[in-house]
């Protein structure tokens, strides 16, 4: 069992809502000892500090813009009172500057064994959140669709596997989910990149002095591309959760993202666990 997940929950101007907040306390519950709630709250001070005597309108806008980040952040803290099963919650405030990426998200994301988010609309802000826990905390992220049913479990893992170091990282960081679930599938693309039978053989021993036992699945594409393919096979074969390596780079705050890491993020079909 993982034992300390982070959800980092957005307030403004695309919060998160009560709803997402109790399905992904209830998610983290299901494979978790405990939960931290994590509310985003924006600042903007400093633009009205700077801007504020000259500009009136501007400190107004930042006072209402702060106003309604704090209440949507009380309200979602209190959801943690709601929680039911045997994980133990609590929640804590991060204040992020507004129209700035929030790397102290990251940075908490960092003493944590997972974190969790939701990609709701999903909003360009929910796609910066999840790619900078990606890519910045050093530790995994699970990224979920908005409908979270009440009784999801991961029963069943697809792992996508292409023997690269993200590919790697990815499995030893999921080990704990996979040795839990009922069934766990290896996909490979092997149009993309082939794969020997030994290097498959070689996955599923390693697997297997783990106490898990895995099958294996070839997945081919077309146009839609590898990524698509990927979770469209995941999902066709009954999988709750995928588990991928991440690819991708950060230079000046821009992500260049791999191609099949871009399109899961803009087009989610089932929770993915990434690693990088």
């Amino acid at each position: 069992m993982l034992s300390d997940v982070l959800i980092p929950l957005l307030t403004y101007p695309d919060a998160d809502t009560r709803q997402t907040a109790k399905g992904l306390l209830r998610l983290a519950g299901s494979f978790a000892a405990h939960a931290t709630l994590c509310t985003l709250e924006v600042n903007v001070r400093e633009v009205r500090h700077r801007w504020g005597v000259a500009f009136p309108d501007v400190a107004r806008m930042a006072s209402e813009a702060e106003r309604l980040s704090r209440e949507a952040s009380d309200s979602l803290c209190t959801v943690t009172s709601d929680a039911t099963g045997s994980v133990v919650t609590e929640h804590t405030r991060l204040s992020v500057y507004l129209g700035e990426a929030p790397t102290n998200a990251s940075i908490a994301a960092r003493k944590h064994d997972l974190s969790l988010v939701s990609m709701g609309a999903p909003t360009d802000s929910h796609r910066e959140l999840a790619e900078l826990l990606v890519f910045e905390s050093g530790r995994p992220t699970m990224i979920v669709p908005p409908e979270i049913p009440a009784d999801m479990a991961f029963h069943t893992v697809a792992v996508a596997w292409d023997g690269s170091r993200t590919a790697s990282r990815a499995l030893h960081d999921s080990l704990p989910l996979l040795a839990n679930a009922k069934t766990v599938i290896l996909l490979t693309g092997q149009t993309d990149k082939a794969l020997g039978d030994g290097e498959i053989n070689e996955v599923s021993a390693y697997l297997g002095r783990h106490g898990i036992t895995s099958v294996h699945q070839d997945v081919t594409h077309g146009s839609e591309g590898i990524g698509t393919a990927l979770q469209d096979s995941a999902v066709r074969h009954g999988a709750q959760l995928m588990v991928m390596g991440a690819y991708g780079h950060n230079r000046l705050r821009q992500f260049v993202l791999g191609g099949a890491t871009r399109s899961i993020l803009h087009d989610l079909r089932l929770p993915v666990l990434f690693s990088h």
